[in-house]
């Protein structure tokens, strides 16, 4: 089916009608094709002479084409909708007709009017996994916040793949981001498992079908830094002043997302902190309770070997220069990262954990491993065993604070 297309312009008349003086004459054109005639091309001496002409021929060709039920009003919609089909500049839809778009609209078209913002979801969807674990709910909050400063106010129905798979590429700890969004996504377009559904979810699939998910890292083996690069970063953060929070991660293996903040959250929990550091003993070491560790299932206990007890005594001589945590401490642990280290190891959150742990078990055995770092056997021996070379274990606990320029 083919619409009414006729157009009106101003332009000179054919050959044989110049004036006088011999300029051509300017008059009205209405021309274009009337489906089912020949193509149609009139003068007309006034421009409302032609719009009256071109209601004309779309009323006499409407009054010959009109189906029963079909009001004018309709029908001139629908002839309007074949001109957009057939003046598109997408070649796919030009080749369709008018019961193809208008299938596809049925199929695909939804009222999003009464669809909410992402923050009032991220909100309901806290409320429906408060009975899971708590490092699951902590590591579920700690991304979603940051996914909502950035998205809260869009609608889910806003937000495409493409921009979803740009974000993850801008963040750290892809991998794990990509698993609480996945499954929060997942919730917005009742395709989550083991979770209540919606009665009338915003989503009807859920974007992260069309992003790739990247590899995990733990099931290779972790990225840890040499002993250059833990002198470097240590370095770097001197100069930004946060070197504490670098110290405190490479020798007592806390995870910086994790233990860590609670830990030196003394205005949360007092009871941590220097409370917990236990110096002047013969055996100096750090207790975690199970209730501020990851797994919340085992308490562990830290040895302090020489190198972190001269670390731990020159930062308490001098608290208000070097504070735990430091100001600022998850945009400085950002920056030295990617000050210092190379792409690769850039985004790995936990690289001063697994730092540790390849370390402490190349001069301390797996046993100790499993106390002070409460992680498994099957761990160590899949993540572990060949990282680094004994001597370079023996070196990575010699790094002190005289080994650094603090000017």
């Amino acid at each position: 089916m083919k619409a009414v297309n006729l157009e009106v312009s101003k332009r000179a008349k054919p050959v044989g009608s110049k004036r006088k003086d011999g300029t051509r004459r300017k008059c009205w054109i209405l021309s274009g094709i009337i489906p089912g005639e020949q193509y149609h091309r009139s003068y007309h001496k006034t421009r409302n002479s032609a719009e009256n002409k071109k209601k004309e021929i779309e009323t006499i060709w409407w009054e010959k084409a009109k189906s029963p039920g079909i009001s004018k009003g309709d029908f001139e919609r629908a002839n309007l909708a074949l001109l957009e089909l057939e003046n598109t500049s997408n070649l796919d839809a030009k080749k369709r007709d008018i019961l193809f778009a208008v299938r596809w609209f049925v199929l695909q078209y939804r009222d999003t009017s009464g669809v909410g913002r992402v923050t009032e979801y991220i909100d309901q969807y806290y409320d429906l996994r408060k009975n899971r674990r708590e490092h699951t709910q902590r590591e579920g909050r700690y991304f979603l916040e940051h996914f909502r400063k950035g998205f809260g106010n869009f609608k889910p129905t806003d937000i495409s793949s493409q921009e979803l798979d740009a974000y993850l590429a801008s963040m750290s700890c892809r991998f794990h981001r990509d698993k609480v969004l996945r499954t929060f996504f997942n919730w917005l377009s009742n395709s989550a498992q083991r979770m209540r559904k919606l009665s009338n979810p915003p989503l009807k699939e859920n974007p992260f079908i069309y992003i790739e998910r990247v590899r995990n890292q733990e099931e290779g083996l972790p990225e840890i830094c040499t002993n250059d690069e833990v002198r470097a970063l240590i370095q770097e953060a001197i100069y930004q002043n946060c070197v504490t929070w670098f110290v405190w991660g490479f020798f007592t293996g806390m995870r910086p997302g994790g233990e860590m903040v609670k830990f030196w959250n003394t205005k949360k929990f007092p009871q941590f902190g220097w409370n917990r550091i236990f110096l002047d003993c013969d055996n100096p070491t750090i207790q975690v309770p199970k209730t501020i560790e990851k797994m919340g299932t085992r308490n562990r206990e830290i040895v302090i070997k020489p190198n972190l007890l001269d670390w731990l005594n020159f930062f308490k001589a001098n608290p208000k220069k070097f504070p735990f945590p430091p100001t600022n401490r998850v945009k400085l642990f950002r920056a030295v990262k990617y000050a210092i280290l190379p792409p690769g190891k850039q985004k790995e959150h936990d690289i001063m954990r697994h730092t540790f742990i390849s370390n402490l078990y190349k001069t301390d055995g797996a046993d100790e491993c499993i106390a002070q770092c409460a992680t498994s056997l099957d761990m160590i021996q899949k993540n572990y065993l060949c990282q680094i070379l004994k001597k370079e274990a023996e070196a990575y606990w010699k790094i002190t604070p005289n080994q650094f320029d603090w000017s």
